[in-house]
């Protein structure tokens, strides 16, 4: 297995891990630019609801692009 996944990768799939250290980057060393100011206790759960309605929106066009039967 170890040949197949070395085999499938190429020199630029660095690219898509790039955001990921931004983020890392971002997260250590520019804490002033981020704001410690909390969330209205209203404002969370509305962005969870939106997140899991979007969760299980794009499961249903998933399922009816291929359907398991």
């Amino acid at each position: 297995m170890g040949g197949a996944v070395s085999a499938s990768f190429k020199w630029y799939d660095f690219v898509y891990f790039i955001d990921t250290l931004v983020y890392l980057f971002i997260l250590i060393f520019k804490t002033k630019w981020l704001d410690t100011k909390a969330f209205s206790k209203k404002f969370v759960p509305v962005v969870m609801a939106a997140s899991v309605a979007l969760f299980f929106l794009n499961l249903a066009f998933a399922e009816t692009d291929r359907p398991d039967y």
